[in-house]
């Protein structure tokens, strides 16, 4: 009986020890099979990230949440806004250094991406570009054009030809914004203002630039300079010939006080908002990042001495204007050819700032 008794026990045991093996095994096995998902963030820039300007700006911001949020970052450089271009960069960031959110940080990676969009379904995507309307795409800026505005209250109080050159990259959306608003500001304190406008093609063109800042200080009487490129290649022209220049992006050159400030973007809050976002999966379908003053994420340089006291002052009183709910692109609005472009008491809204405002203020004068 106590045989019996014992081969039962044994049989049972050696049951229990087989299940305990094959469960073992099961989870060994299931868990080579689930992939452990860990937040990889790759970025895509269109230059150097050591440009001293836009790039540099970015990389700046994102390294700088990145660290904040401790996500592992991966970067490829000099890549133009074009699928062509683009896609080789994703291909790496997603297959080869497993990132899952990708960052387009310029205006050109847009719509023109949509392949790639569709190629990696499965990847969130947040891009400058207001062009972009997919589900698996947010789209991110800074309101710039709110400090273009108070910097350009500054302009108009300094100038004395009432010329101001500008250089710009391109007619987009978002460099008319700021060039209109920098017009509405400076005309807002002196009306005889005229801003003077070359549009050199792309985002860096160092001889274009130069040669455009040349040209309005020399031939059109101009004494500030301002621009909207990747790099400060005018504002090296500005402080050359002894011009008031204004600033934008980022200051990584010591100026002399003819530098009066610079519009500049503070990228870490908004790249840490929207990350902390997606981190926490509260990231909406159409979601999309465009914060300013309010939010800290457009600041200025220090003033230069030469700016007067009552002019600073003014600018502040400005801002606070807008901070409680003020907004630039308010009230009568004319074209530079004569049209009616926003009535007393009404707002242009920010789906016409994004993608419509192609068109100049009264004020603006552009040259081929």
């Amino acid at each position: 009986m106590k045989q019996i008794v014992r081969k039962i026990f044994s049989f049972s045991f050696m049951i229990v020890l087989f299940a305990l093996i094959g469960i073992a095994v099961y989870l060994i096995l299931s868990t080579r099979n689930v992939a452990i998902v860990e937040n990889r963030v790759g970025a895509v820039f269109i230059g150097s990230v050591e440009d001293k300007g836009w790039n540099q700006a970015h990389y700046e911001g994102i390294k700088e949440a990145c660290e904040k949020l401790k996500l592992p970052l991966f970067i490829e450089e000099d890549i133009a806004e074009t699928l062509e271009a683009t896609e080789p960069a994703v291909d790496k960031l997603v297959n080869e250094k497993k990132c899952n959110v990708i960052l387009l940080t310029s205006d050109g990676f847009g719509d023109n991406l949509a392949p790639l969009y569709e190629k990696y379904s499965n990847i969130r995507f947040y891009t400058v570009s207001p062009e972009a309307d997919y589900y698996n795409v947010n789209t991110y800026f800074c309101r710039l054009y709110q400090l273009r505005y108070l910097c350009g209250i500054i302009a108009g109080k300094m100038t004395k030809s009432n010329v101001i050159g500008y250089i710009c990259g391109t007619p987009s959306c978002q460099c008319v914004r700021q060039l209109n608003a920098f017009t509405i500001g400076a005309r807002s304190v002196n009306p005889d203002v005229v801003v003077k406008v070359k549009f050199v093609g792309s985002w860096y063109e160092p001889e274009k630039e130069k040669n455009a800042a040349m040209d309005f200080i020399t031939n059109h009487g101009a004494d500030i300079i301002s621009y909207h490129t990747s790099s400060p290649f005018a504002i090296d022209i500005a402080e050359q010939m002894g011009v008031y220049s204004i600033g934008y992006n980022l200051v990584r050159t010591e100026r002399s006080d003819k530098f009066l400030t610079a519009a500049l973007y503070q990228w870490e809050p908004i790249y840490e908002q929207f990350l902390s976002d997606f981190q926490k999966s509260t990231v909406g379908k159409d979601k999309y990042y465009w914060l300013g003053v309010l939010y800290d994420t457009v600041s200025f340089y220090r003033f230069s001495p030469e700016i007067p006291q009552d002019v600073i002052d003014l600018v502040f009183e400005k801002e606070d204007e807008i901070k409680a709910g003020s907004d630039v692109f308010v009230d009568e609005i004319y074209s530079n050819d004569g049209k009616l472009m926003c009535k007393q008491g009404e707002r242009i809204g920010d789906d016409a700032m994004l993608h419509t405002m192609l068109w100049y203020v009264e004020g603006v004068e552009v040259y081929d």
